[in-house]
């Protein structure tokens, strides 16, 4: 079973046809590692199912210089992150950088050159890679992929057993990340620019990565780009003393990007969408910015970890993301602490499916903001008119605070609980209701956290 530390951390979402706001929580997986392994400095992670996952990292297992002992090792998750099984080490140095088409279908980019598995790791075949520096190899299907060098894309059609390098108008290919929103249509971001210092570029292709033309060669220092439709897309970045965050976003498909700065916010390195409202940008220190209205207002959360976040993966199909990363500060160059998150997604489109006048089930959300101090808000949903007692207990089971809230309609509500004169610690709040006619009885309860 899944064993996940709850974090305080809380994305708010939007009704349709309602303002009231909802919470989703994060949860922080308890990784574990077969005995005397660990993540090296360089590690990326990919999943290819709520489950299913994999993390490849690399770097020096010893302190001395030189010479440095190097490792690339390949790990599998079937249980959400929770347990980690090795499934292939070489003493040498790799690219750490993965990439999970399904549960079978996996390349990871190591030092003797491309790894890749069609049976969910039990085998992992070495393909040689014909050109140094090819990097981040993404894949449409179980053959067809594509790969870029600074010189050039290279292209398979064998799952990477042989590539072929085709020309490009780009001056400088050396891409942080890449999107398709089919095995046509697809986006490019870098850190550098071919036509100034101390700027970015964003790149798109329409055939598949054969030919790629800039859409703008004076962005910020990209790191991370997604679309949600062939349309509406975003990319994230920083300035060159990684101090402001930046958010591009295009309602056009990149014909013009319009951007937003957050000044002293630090660096945003990745975004991912669960839909045309609801998405989410990582950052250092365990920062985290979330939208519910499409990117017209982001809102700052953190998690309570020193983290600086490398990679967001939102699985639409399965309706849950994963964020990862790790944080040298107070270890050793060579041994980092990675951090691993998880969200359950569901109640996402669960909520934003209910209206307001006419809700269809009842629900109990998380209390906004959540730590708090002494203030916040506990918010509920009646699908029938109901009588309705809120309840706040200790962790003892004591009770703290009752709220008789009488007879309600159906509707969406709430109310503000305030911890004044109470001690730091982890409380519980329960919604009872039950319907005027006797025929709907619900109960619900969460967990709070108020903090002096």
């Amino acid at each position: 079973m899944l064993t996940k530390i709850k974090i305080a951390i809380i994305i708010t979402v939007v009704c349709v046809c309602s303002s009231s706001l909802y919470a989703q929580t994060w949860e922080k997986i308890d990784m574990h590692f077969p005995q005397s392994d660990t993540l090296l400095s360089n590690s990326t992670i990919s999943f290819a199912t709520k489950n299913t996952g994999w993390i490849c990292t690399s770097g020096s297992l010893d302190t001395i210089r030189p010479p440095h002992v190097y490792s690339t090792k390949i790990f599998k998750t079937t249980d959400g992150g929770n347990n980690w099984t090795l499934q292939h080490s070489a003493d040498v140095m790799g690219g750490g950088y993965v990439f999970a088409l399904d549960s079978l279908h996996c390349w990871a980019y190591g030092g003797t050159g491309l790894l890749f598995t069609s049976d969910g790791g039990s085998k992992w075949e070495i393909y040689n890679m014909p050109i140094y520096g090819i990097n981040f190899p993404y894949f449409f299907d179980e053959n067809n992929g594509i790969a870029m060098s600074t010189l050039q894309p290279w292209f398979t059609t064998d799952g990477g057993g042989s590539w072929t390098p085709t020309d490009t108008s780009l001056i400088n290919l050396r891409y942080l990340d890449i999107t398709f929103m089919n095995n046509k249509m697809g986006w490019i971001v870098s850190d550098i620019s071919p036509f100034s210092t101390d700027a970015g570029s964003i790149a798109q292709t329409l055939d598949g990565g054969k030919t790629w033309r800039y859409q703008d060669t004076l962005t910020a220092i990209m790191f991370g780009i997604e679309f949600v439709d062939s349309l509406n897309g975003f990319a994230v970045g920083t300035n060159v003393r990684f101090s402001t965050g930046f958010i591009y976003s295009t309602t056009n498909g990149g014909k013009q990007w319009t951007y937003k700065q957050d000044y002293n916010s630090g660096p945003m390195l990745d975004v991912g969408f669960l839909n045309s409202k609801n998405g989410w940008i990582i950052g250092r220190t365990g920062r985290i910015w979330n939208t519910t209205d499409g990117g017209v207002k982001w809102i700052l959360q953190n998690l309570n970890t020193n983290a600086t976040f490398r990679k967001i993966i939102v699985l639409r199909k399965d309706e849950v993301a994963y964020i990862f990363g790790g944080s040298s500060y107070g270890y050793s160059s060579y041994q980092y602490p990675f951090d691993l998150f998880y969200a359950d997604l569901s109640s996402i489109i669960s909520v934003k499916e209910q209206n307001a006048e006419n809700p269809k089930f009842f629900l109990l959300s998380q209390n906004y903001p959540n730590p708090f101090n002494p203030t916040t808000q506990i918010q509920y949903i009646l699908p029938s008119i109901s009588n309705v007692i809120v309840t706040v207990y200790n962790s003892l089971g004591q009770t703290v605070k009752v709220f008789n809230e009488g007879t309600k309609e159906a509707g969406n509500y709430s109310i503000t609980f305030n911890g004044e004169g109470l001690s730091s610690g982890i409380y519980l709040y329960s919604v009872h209701s039950v319907s005027i006619d006797g025929k709907q009885n619900f109960t619900a309860a969460k967990k709070m956290l108020l903090i002096r």
